[in-house]
């Protein structure tokens, strides 16, 4: 697993278009800013490389999308960090000129901190750091991005303090007629819809998407559905109108039903493992929309499919699929207990499972035989 995959999972967890940086986190003696075409990136999305984003909630909070070119870059801090040795770091500037505006205000161009750090495994050493920022690459004159803006006041403002612009994410090699733009503009018009059928063709569409963090979208609509102008501490309401399980429950089941079968790659992959079993383990998912017999045996089927195959991936090289099904399965059973656990699996899959786990038991990573042998005697004592 990479720094930067773990990074993010440590830290899971109308704004202003004068975007600026902060001018204390600078050098005042800033560069000339560089025109000078280094390179054209790659078209991002998928891979063990990068950094995927649905930008569901950034969206549904006034969040920006903007795609576009970069014109110049000011590099007005460079060199290793916490001295010789340190991975390099790098803060600057740059010039932002906006081809599409996929949503927020229109402009014709934006100038924009950011902060990089190389944070690959050779290059952090044993002293724990991690770039947590939308910069996984230097950006540089000549590409092509696409750009997520906070749109939430306090984000936002969070995001300036510490990478210098409110830029929440960045795909790389990502132009204004870009299919990935093309299928953000189609999540945007989903937020907006007013009529369940227009809804239910966008969601679909974007569910069948061959791009990861428009499946990412999906799953959150889905089963993460927000309203900003409630506190999340407090009843949650979905596009102006209260929080309605039964309409949640129908695009959980396009979501089953479209993406489920798309997701691919162990990145995506154990990122949905994670997200289904704390949805299980929410408030939502005991209202009586999801109970009900068409709803609860799609969700139970689909829960039970999902992590005995991820449960049977347990020596596959390079792959930490079968931990992380194991972290959801046990703090599934934290949040529900053991009996409730197991009624995920339906009788046949619940001999399944316990064969699952103690082939798990078996395996050759420790902590993954240590894991699973607790399993197995939380079960037993159900």
């Amino acid at each position: 697993m990479s720094a930067r995959t773990l990074c993010s999972l440590l830290l899971l967890a109308g704004v202003s278009l004068s975007f600026v940086l902060i001018a204390s986190r600078h050098p005042e003696d800033a560069n000339e800013p560089s025109t000078e075409v280094e390179r054209i990136d790659r078209s991002v999305d998928s891979g063990q490389d990068v950094d995927r984003s649905g930008g569901y909630e950034t969206l549904v909070t006034g969040g920006q999308l903007y795609a576009g070119t970069v014109l110049s870059v000011t590099v007005q801090k460079a060199g290793p960090r916490r001295g010789p040795g340190g991975p390099q770091e790098e803060w600057g500037s740059l010039q932002f000129r906006v081809d599409r505006t996929v949503a927020g205000p229109d402009v014709r161009e934006l100038t924009l901190g950011y902060w990089w750090l190389e944070d690959s495994v050779d290059s952090v050493g044993t002293d724990w750091v991690c770039n947590d920022g939308p910069w996984r690459e230097r950006p540089r004159a000549g590409q092509h991005l696409l750009l997520q803006l906070a749109g939430d006041k306090q984000v936002a403002d969070g995001q300036i303090r510490r990478f210098g612009s409110p830029v929440c994410h960045v795909w790389r090699g990502v132009g204004g007629d870009h299919p990935l733009v093309h299928g953000f503009a189609d999540a945007v018009k989903f937020l907006a819809a007013k009529d369940t059928k227009t809804q239910d063709q966008l969601f679909r569409r974007l569910c069948q998407s061959p791009f990861a963090s428009l499946r990412l979208f999906a799953f959150e609509a889905a089963f993460e559905a927000i309203d900003p102008k409630e506190d999340r501490a407090g009843s949650r309401t979905v596009y102006g109108g209260k929080y309605d399980p039964v309409r949640q429950a129908q695009l959980i089941l396009l979501y089953l039903r479209f993406a489920f079968p798309r997701i691919s790659e162990d990145e995506e992959r154990w990122v949905f493992t994670l997200g289904f079993s704390q949805w299980f383990g929410s408030p939502h998912a005991q209202a009586p929309a999801y109970r009900v017999p068409e709803v609860a045996g799609a969700l139970r089927a689909a829960f039970q499919d999902w992590y005995l195959t991820e449960l049977g991936t347990v020596d596959r090289p390079g792959s930490d699929r079968c931990y992380w099904a194991l972290r959801a399965l046990d703090d599934l059973i934290g949040e529900w207990g053991s009996t409730e656990t197991l009624a995920l699996f339906p009788k046949g899959g619940r001999a399944a499972l316990q064969e699952r786990l103690r082939a798990c038991a078996r395996a050759q990573n420790e902590t993954v035989q240590l894991m699973s042998q607790k399993l197995l005697e939380k079960l037993s004592r159900k």
